[in-house]
C-alpha cells in the first residue's frame, strides 16, 4: 500500500507544492527562452550517456559489456526485525537492468508516471544486475545536484558558464525543486581501483565550483557533496512536486525536464581540470593519468619497505603474522561532541549524514550500538521538524539506513577508515579546532610563558614525588638524544655511510640524513662539553662532606626555631628553586624528619606553593638561589 503520511496535510504543505511549483515553471521557461539551450527528450539525453553498441544486447549474448541499471522507489513499506529484535519498516526499491535498445526506460517512465513512484538512474554502467560500487564499469558523466535555485541563481549559473568562471555544461536537468548539471564524458572512464579516489576529488572540487554563493540561494557551507555513484532522478519521471509518493492525483504530472547546450561538446578531465586552481598543474595529462595521479596524491600511501621501518610492531601484527586491522578508540568525550555539533549545525540536506557521522564517532569512541541508537533516534523529530517540505520526511528508515556506518563494532569495519574531513563535508558541519576539546575561554588562559612554567615545574614535582630525575638520560636541556647517538657514531667513524651510521646508532636512514647537516661536529663537540660540565657541577654537589649539609640543617633549625611559619615558607621557596631535588634531599637540607613532612608542608600551604610557581610572590624572589649560593 503507498506510504501512508503521519500528520493531515496542513496549510503550509499546500502553499509549499504551490510555491515550489511556481518556481519550477519560471525555471523551465527561462531556460526554454535562454539562447542556445534547448529542450531535450529522454530518449536522446540517455542514448548520448549511454552510446548505440556500448551496452549488453537485450537478448542476453555474453559479449561483455556493461548495462544500466534502474532503481524504482515504489512508496510502500514492509516491516523487518533487526538486530537489536526490534520491528522496522523500510521502503520496497525494485530494481531494472537497462540493454543497450534502451526501451525499458520507456517502460518505466509511462509506470512511474501512472503510480507517482520515482526512478533514480546513474550515471554508471555496471557489470551484473546489483547496483553496488564493486560492479561499478565506466562512467559516463559527472553529474553535481543544485539545490535552491531560483530564477536569479539560474541566470547566474548561466552567466559564469557564458564567461568561463566554470566549466560549460552539456546538459541541465530541471529535477522539480533543483537542478542537475550535467558534464558528459568525452570517452567513459573505466572506475577501476586505482582512479576511483581520483575520480571522487574530481567531483568533489567541481561540486565547490559550482555550487558558489551566486548560484545557489543556500549557505555556500551547506552545499551537498555527492560521490560519482550517486543515482538522480530519472528525466521523464515525475518529481515530488505531484504530491504523496505512491498516490497519483495530478493527471498532468510534474517531471523530470532536460535541456541540451549543443554547442558544448563533451567534456575531458583535462577541460575540467582548468577550472580547478589546486588540479589545475594536471591539466596536460591524458584523463586516466590524471585520475591516477590525483588518487595517488589522496591516498598518500607510504610504501611497505618505509612502514617496516617506521611501524615495526604494525610490520610484525599485520604484514608478517597476518593478523587482522585493529584500530584504536577515542575518548567518550568525542562521541559527545560529535553529538552537539550535529545537534546545533544541522540542515535539512544534511540530516543523513549527520546521523551517518554520529554512528562512525560511535565505533570509533567504543560507544554501545543501544546507545548510539537511542542518541540517534532522540533526534527524530528534530531533525524531522527542519523541513517543511511535506515529502522530505525524516522518518525512522532514515535513520536506521544512517546507523549502518556503525558496522564492525568499537574501532573496527569500514567506520574506521571515514576520516574526519569526509564526514564534516557530507555532513556540512565543523568539528571546531580540537577533536574532543573544548577549550577555556581566551580570558580563562594563562599566558603562554606562564601556561609553559606551570607545565614544567609540575612535571618536576612529579619526579620528586617518584624520586628520579627527568634528565637522567643526559637530555635536561631538551637536546635530542637520537642527535647524540647519530653523532657519535658520524664522529668515531667518519668513513661510514648514512645507511651504516643508521644501523650502527639503531636508528632510521631519514633521522641521520636528519642530523648530520653542514655543522653538526661543532654541535655535537659542544654538547659533549656541556654534558662534561654538568658531569663535574653534579659530582661536585653529591661529593660534598656529609658534615657541611648536616651543619647547613642545624642552622635553618635554630633560626627558625620558634617560626614554624617562616620554616614551611622556607622549604616552599626551596623546592620550587631546586625543582630537580627529591623531598629526600630537601628533607636532609632542612633538617626534616623525612620526605613526607615535605610533602605535607606543600599540601597545607598550597595557595603558597602555587603562588611561588607563578613567581607572583615579589618578597620570594631570588632570596632562596642567593641564599643557596652561599652555601
Amino acid at each position: 500500500m503507498p506510504l501512508s503520511r503521519s500528520r493531515k496535510l496542513e496549510s503550509k504543505d499546500a502553499l509549499w507544492y504551490e510555491e515550489e511549483r511556481h518556481a519550477n515553471q519560471r525555471r523551465n521557461t527561462l531556460l526554454f527562452d535562454s539562447p542556445g539551450w534547448f529542450y531535450c527528450d529522454p530518449d536522446s539525453f540517455y542514448r548520448a550517456m549511454f552510446p548505440e553498441g556500448f551496452l549488453q544486447m537485450v537478448d542476453g549474448s555474453k559479449d561483455g559489456k556493461p548495462n544500466a541499471i534502474v532503481i524504482e522507489d515504489t512508496g510502500e513499506e514492509r516491516e523487518y526485525t533487526d538486530k537489536a529484535g526490534k520491528v522496522r519498516t523500510k521502503r520496497l526499491i525494485r530494481r531494472y537492468t537497462v540493454h543497450d535498445d534502451l526501451e525499458l526506460l520507456e517502460e518505466l517512465r509511462d509506470r512511474s508516471i501512472a503510480q507517482n513512484t520515482f526512478m533514480f538512474l546513474s550515471p554508471i554502467s555496471y557489470y551484473g544486475k546489483s547496483r553496488d560500487h564493486r560492479n561499478a564499469r565506466y562512467l559516463h558523466a559527472f553529474m553535481i545536484d543544485l539545490d535552491y535555485v531560483g530564477g536569479r541563481e539560474l541566470k547566474n549559473l548561466l552567466h559564469q558558464m557564458e564567461r568561463g568562471v566554470i566549466p560549460h555544461a552539456n546538459y541541465l536537468v530541471s529535477s522539480g525543486t533543483g537542478l542537475h548539471v550535467v558534464y558528459l564524458l568525452e570517452e567513459p572512464i573505466p572506475l577501476m581501483t586505482r582512479y576511483v579516489a581520483g575520480l571522487q576529488a574530481i567531483k568533489a572540487a567541481l561540486t565547490d565550483r559550482v555550487w558558489n554563493a551566486h548560484t545557489s540561494d543556500s549557505d555556500p557551507d551547506k552545499k551537498q557533496h555527492q560521490g560519482i555513484y550517486q543515482g538522480f532522478r530519472m528525466v521523464g519521471t515525475p518529481t515530488k512536486l505531484n504530491g504523496d509518493i505512491g498516490n497519483p492525483k495530478l493527471k498532468q504530472p510534474y517531471v523530470v525536464e532536460a535541456f541540451s547546450h549543443d554547442a558544448t561538446p563533451p567534456a575531458t578531465i583535462s577541460y575540467l581540470l582548468s577550472f580547478i586552481p589546486n588540479l589545475r598543474k594536471m591539466e596536460g595529462m591524458s584523463d586516466l593519468e590524471a585520475a591516477s595521479e590525483i588518487a595517488r596524491a589522496s591516498r598518500r600511501r607510504t610504501p611497505l619497505k618505509d612502514a617496516k621501518e617506521l611501524w615495526p610492531d604494525w610490520y610484525e601484527s599485520r604484514i608478517v603474522k597476518g593478523e587482522p586491522r585493529r584500530g584504536f578508540l577515542f575518548p567518550r568525550s568525542a562521541y559527545e561532541h560529535c553529538l552537539d555539533v550535529i545537534t546545533s549545525q544541522v540542515s535539512v540536506s544534511h540530516r543523513y549524514w549527520c546521523i551517518f557521522y554520529l554512528a562512525v564517532m560511535a565505533n570509533k569512541c567504543g560507544v554501545s550500538y543501544e546507545e548510539l541508537e537511542e542518541d540517534a533516534y532522540g533526534l527524530l523529530k528534530r531533525f524531522d521538524d527542519l523541513s517543511v517540505d511535506p515529502s522530505n520526511r525524516f522518518t525512522e528508515r532514515d535513520v536506521a539506513a544512517a546507523l549502518e556506518a556503525y558496522e564492525g563494532g568499537s574501532a573496527s569495519g569500514k567506520a574506521r577508515r571515514y576520516t574526519k574531513e569526509f564526514c564534516e563535508r557530507h555532513a556540512a558541519v565543523s568539528w571546531g579546532e580540537n577533536a574532543g576539546v573544548r577549550k577555556n575561554p581566551p580570558d580563562k588562559r594563562l599566558p603562554l610563558p606562564d601556561s609553559l612554567k606551570v607545565a614544567r615545574l609540575t612535571r618536576d614535582l612529579n619526579q620528586q614525588r617518584a624520586g628520579t630525575n627527568w634528565w637522567d638520560n643526559g637530555n635536561r636541556e631538551g637536546a635530542p638524544t637520537k642527535a647524540m647517538q647519530v653523532w657519535r657514531v658520524a664522529y668515531e667513524n667518519p668513513s661510514l655511510s648514512h645507511s651504516a651510521i643508521a644501523r650502527k646508532a639503531g636508528v632510521s636512514r631519514p633521522t641521520v640524513i636528519k642530523w648530520l647537516k653542514p655543522g653538526w661536529q661543532g654541535e655535537y663537540l659542544l654538547a659533549v662539553d656541556e654534558r662534561r660540565l654538568a658531569e663535574r657541577r653534579s659530582r661536585a654537589y653529591d661529593e660534598r662532606p656529609r658534615k657541611v649539609v648536616v651543619e647547613q640543617a642545624r642552622q635553618i633549625q635554630e633560626q627558625y626555631a620558634d617560626d614554624r611559619k617562616g620554616l614551611e615558607e622556607k622549604v616552599i621557596r626551596h623546592v620550587v628553586a631546586w625543582p630537580w631535588k627529591s623531598f629526600a634531599e630537601v628533607a636532609v637540607f632542612m633538617g626534616l624528619s623525612g620526605p613526607d613532612e615535605v610533602e605535607r608542608i606543600i599540601n597545607e600551604n598550597r595557595d603558597l606553593y602555587n603562588q611561588t610557581l607563578l613567581g607572583i610572590s615579589e618578597r620570594f624572589e631570588g632570596s632562596d638561589l642567593d641564599f643557596m649560593g652561599k652555601v
